[in-house]
């Protein structure tokens, strides 16, 4: 059974099992807060939305937003799309987009201002089937995305 189609970028087979050989380790783990500091969970197992959210309202570069996706790869290839094609000044009105959003969830401010080209990095298209496996399962979502990354690569 498909949950959802892969994104098209490059050989996802490959780098799935690059990381899996890896025990899934996050290289960048203080990106994604300190709860990810130790050993264990420094790894995607225990991988959460919080900490993709952590990782967005503090990561304060491009180069730094870049090495936090790729420690997520092959799970954000269309944030990472995104992120690769954004300038300096792409990154900072990102960032102001993202304080804004903030405050629309609050409801501090009426409605979004987030630019649709941004939507894909604020929330990575597989996440969405993890979150709700993750919930159901009762599991971490990085290990509801390795799970569906297992099936629909049939490994």
């Amino acid at each position: 059974m498909i949950l959802t189609r892969l994104p098209p970028y490059g050989n996802v087979a490959k780098r799935f099992r690059r990381h899996a050989s890896n025990d899934w380790h996050i290289g960048h783990y203080k990106l994604f807060g300190t709860d990810l500091h130790n050993d264990i969970a420094s790894q995607i197992w225990d991988f959460s939305i919080e900490h993709y959210v952590f990782f967005l309202d503090n990561v304060g570069s491009l180069e730094d937003l870049l090495k936090g996706l790729d420690d997520l790869d092959p799970f954000v290839d269309d944030a990472i799309a995104v992120a690769r094609n954004m300038s300096e000044a792409g990154f900072a009105d990102f960032k102001l987009a993202l304080a804004h959003e903030h405050r629309c969830s609050s409801g501090e401010e009426p409605e979004s201002r987030m630019p649709v080209v941004f939507n894909d990095l604020v929330l990575p298209i597989l996440f969405i089937p993890a979150m709700l496996l993750a919930d159901k399962a009762a599991v971490s979502m990085g290990t509801a995305l390795i799970r569906i990354m297992e099936t629909e690569l049939g490994l």
